[in-house]
Parts: C-alpha cells; sequence; structure tokens
C-alpha cells in the first residue's frame, strides 16, 4: 500500500525548513511528476492534488518500476528466480543515489547547499549501517533530517527511526518488528499444524548468534514464508537454492528487545553465555575481531601475552581465541579460560565436525587426543607448560554431531606427564552435547551445520584438510 510518508513528496506536506528557498520542487522518479510549492501570500505549503498521488510512483516493494529506477549499481535481470531478485538499494551508493536526485529537485543553490549539509557522507555511512537494504525506514530517516534543520541532530534523528521500528515501548507504531513478532508468535499458536518449526526458535537463534559472534546474519535452510511476510527475512538464491536469509541489524535488535520483553531469563542467559565462574581470557564485547592466527604471532607468544601480560603484546590487545599452523599436526584452537576470577587455564580443542560417518572409534578418538596432548602442543609451543599456572591444561574433542561406538578409557588410563602438568580430556558428541548445552544451543549447532552441510559428492577428510591448509 502507498505510504505517503515515505515519498520523497511527502516533505512538501511538512514544516518547511527556514533556509530553504520558498520554491521546491519534488518530482518523482515514475512516470509521473507533481510540484510542491510554498506559497508566500498565504504562507502555506501547497500539496498536489489527491488523484495525483494515486499516480505517483512511491516507495513500496510492489512498485517495482520505482525500485529498477532507483539506486546505483542495478543487477542485470536474470531468467532464473528473478521474481525472487530485487535490485538496487544494495549499498551506500544507492542512498547517495537518492540524495542526489532529491537535490536535483531543488531549484537554486541555497537549498542544495542546505541539503548537502543536513546529509553529509558520515549520514549516509550511518543510515546504511542502520538500514542496509531497507529503502523506506532510510528515506523516513532523511525526511526527519531535512524537517527538524538541525544539521548537528542528524544521529540521534537516525537512532530514532531505527527505534521506532525495534523498540518494544514502540510495538503500538505501525511496521514496529516487536509487533510483527507477536502476531507471528500468535498466529503459531493459534495454527500450530500449519507451522512446521517455531518462529520463535528461529528467531532464538538469530539472537543467539547475534550475542555469542556478535553478527546478524543467519541462513535458513529452507524458505519460511512467515518470516518473509512479516518482514524479518528475505529470500536469496544460495547455489541455486531459494533460502530465508536474516541478514540487517536492526532485524536483530528488535528480536533482542521482544525477548528482553517477554522472555527475560532466556534474553538474560543468552546475552552472557561467556560470563560466570568461568570466563574466556582476553574475551571483549561485542564479539568482533575475537581471532589471531600463527600469521600474527606464534602460539608461544600468544600464551605468554594472556598468561603474563594481561591479554596484550607489544602494548597491543591480543584475542582470546588462537589458531596455529595446520602442519605439524596439533590443535585446531586455543583459548584460555578464567576460573572464580583467579585460576588461568588453557584448553586446546581438536574439531571433527566434518565427519561423514557419524560413528566415532576408540582408535578416532585416540587420533583426535593426540593432537591436543603434550608432545604435539610443543610442536607448536615448546614451552607450553610453563602457561600453565594451575598445572593443568584441557584438551577438548568436539566431534559433534558423531556418536562414540566404543567405551572411552578413564581418565585414570591416560599417560602421565612427567613434569607434574596434569591433562583434563573433555569429549564432545552427540552423545552428550545436549546435556551439557542449552536446547537453544544444540538448535542453533545443528541450524549451522545443516546450513553448510557439504555435498554428498564431497570427502569430508578433504574438507577438514582444506579448512586447516586456509590456516597455514
Amino acid at each position: 500500500m502507498a505510504n505517503k510518508e515515505n515519498n520523497p513528496a511527502a516533505i512538501a506536506g511538512r514544516k518547511r525548513p527556514a533556509n530553504f528557498s520558498n520554491s521546491m520542487s519534488i518530482a518523482s522518479s515514475g512516470r509521473c511528476s507533481s510540484k510542491a510549492f510554498f506559497d508566500s501570500s498565504s504562507g502555506l505549503i501547497i500539496r498536489p492534488e489527491p488523484e495525483l498521488w494515486t499516480q505517483k510512483k512511491v516507495l513500496t516493494i510492489n512498485t517495482l518500476f520505482w525500485v529498477e529506477s532507483s539506486g546505483s549499481g542495478v543487477k542485470d535481470s536474470s531468467t532464473t528466480f528473478e521474481y525472487l531478485e530485487f535490485p538496487g538499494w544494495a549499498d551506500k551508493g544507492s542512498i547517495n543515489t537518492y540524495i542526489s536526485r532529491v537535490r536535483d529537485c531543488l531549484q537554486d543553490e541555497q537549498s542544495k547547499l542546505a541539503l548537502d549539509e543536513h546529509l553529509s557522507q558520515e549520514t549516509v555511512e550511518m543510515l546504511f549501517q542502520k538500514f542496509v537494504d531497507r529503502y523506506r525506514p532510510a528515506i523516513a530517516a532523511i525526511e526527519r533530517i531535512v524537517e527538524g534543520n538541525d544539521a548537528v541532530a542528524w544521529k540521534k534523528t537516525i537512532e530514532d527511526a531505527e527505534d521506532r521500528l525495534v523498540s518494544w515501548a514502540n510495538r503500538h507504531i505501525k511496521g514496529n518488528l516487536c509487533y510483527e513478532i507477536s502476531r507471528l508468535h500468535d498466529k503459531h499458536n493459534k495454527y500450530k499444524d500449519q507451522v512446521v518449526e517455531s518462529i520463535d526458535s528461529m528467531l532464538g537463534l538469530l539472537m543467539y548468534q547475534r550475542c555469542m559472534f556478535g553478527n546478524h546474519n543467519l541462513a535458513l535452510k529452507e524458505v519460511n514464508p512467515q518470516l518473509v511476510e512479516h518482514a524479518f527475512g528475505r529470500i536469496k538464491i544460495i547455489k541455486g537454492n531459494a533460502v530465508t536469509v536474516m541478514d540487517e541489524p536492526f532485524v536483530s535488535k528488535a528480536v533482542e528487545n521482544y525477548f528482553a520483553a517477554i522472555d527475560p531469563y532466556f534474553a538474560r542467559e543468552v546475552r552472557k553465555p561467556l560470563v560466570g565462574k568461568v570466563e574466556i581470557v582476553g574475551w571483549k564485547e561485542p564479539g568482533l575481531e575475537q581471532g589471531t592466527t600463527h600469521q600474527m604471532m606464534t602460539m608461544e607468544e600468544f600464551m605468554d601475552a594472556h598468561v603474563n601480560h594481561g591479554s596484550t603484546r607489544n602494548n597491543m590487545p591480543v584475542a582470546p581465541f588462537f589458531f596455529p599452523k595446520s602442519n605439524p599436526s596439533g590443535p585446531d584452537l586455543v583459548f584460555f579460560i578464567r576460573i572464580d576470577d583467579d585460576r588461568v587455564t588453557p584448553v586446546f580443542v581438536q574439531m571433527k565436525l566434518h565427519q561423514r560417518n557419524s560413528n566415532f572409534s576408540e582408535k578416532d578418538w585416540k587420533d583426535a587426543l593426540s593432537t591436543v596432548s603434550a608432545p604435539k602442543i610443543e610442536d607448536h609451543a615448546k614451552n607450553f607448560r610453563e602457561y600453565c599456572p594451575d598445572n593443568v591444561y584441557i584438551s577438548m574433542i568436539v566431534a559433534y554431531p558423531t556418536k562414540w561406538i566404543s567405551k572411552l578409557p578413564a581418565s585414570s588410563e591416560l599417560p602421565k606427564d612427567p613434569s607434574g602438568v596434569q591433562q583434563v580430556v573433555i569429549n564432545v558428541s552427540d552423545n552428550n552435547f545436549g546435556v551439557i548445552s542449552p536446547q537453544e544451543h544444540v538448535e542453533f549447532i545443528d541450524r549451522l551445520k545443516n546450513a553448510r552441510k557439504r555435498s554428498t559428492d564431497d570427502d569430508d577428510s578433504n574438507d577438514e584438510d582444506c579448512s586447516k591448509k586456509q590456516r597455514s
């Protein structure tokens, strides 16, 4: 449905900024155009006749002619899934193009300079960051910035525009996503037999991914019309298949605000997955840039930084996770945990997530354990024991979703280190992952596993080798 609020011409019906000219023409991008002008005798801004509104190409997803004629870098059309690929509004250039078109409609240089002052490149950057791929909220924010006639208030105006979309307090406002979640939730409860998977579960996965990894992306392995219909996701073509993707920052913010209001326990717990009696050393919010590779420093330098120098090296912070070389064989991942705000312990992880066979034998386990045991750790950090302050190191084997088919040796059967440093082994597999992890975490990992599942023609051992070669 056409929305005058988000039409460039709608600006004509609002309070006129004092430093804009008395005659400002706003032409539509469609085939019809109209003008709004300031009548100095009456002191009013004259709008077009009502029937002209019905002819104009306004901003809705249904007016594809307008969409195709706007934005920069419009993609070529394709006969495959053409109806699913909407061009335009995919980068900062699209916003600049829109502003440029509005600027061209102004009648004098004074008005154009005023527009440039209100809509600087810094403003465009923030508009893109907040409303990537969503032209309607971006244009609504642009209109409010111009209407406010305050060149320094643009940041608050954009934040307010975002808040109207994502906050629980504004759920009564049309277009607010918290309200849309409530509608989805009610519909799901009423027609359970028509919904294969819980909408709440999928939105919970999105919130978990944001809180755990600091990003906003979640790709479902299938098309979910409910999420697309209510503006939480969009359909994209990935490897020839149509899937639902949720990848917009303000959508994940709305999801977080929704759960904080209706399920505060879940929201509180998912926000602090790494906080408590045990925490990861060097972890920093909001969860971005958390990895260090062997190309940046050696494993021994990484361990020294976290144990002896407060997670810094050369006065620079050191990320909490280290990815060693793939050759010689050794751990895939290294990090430290702090227990009870005092005891620091290194954790060496071997990942076995691409096994074609769902069974994991004792031989498989011993091979994996050897890569996170002292002899092979020493190949990467000769003096690693010096960075075990509590004389303990943890060897973790993550073999989910495989299952153990043999009885594993007890801890007492493991070889003892002559130095006195104790090895503690943690096994994670399909047998116990659901016991030691919350159900939401299990479902989340399952979704990641399904989304990234290799073709049946791929060789899983090659997958594992390739992932390690990327680090070498």
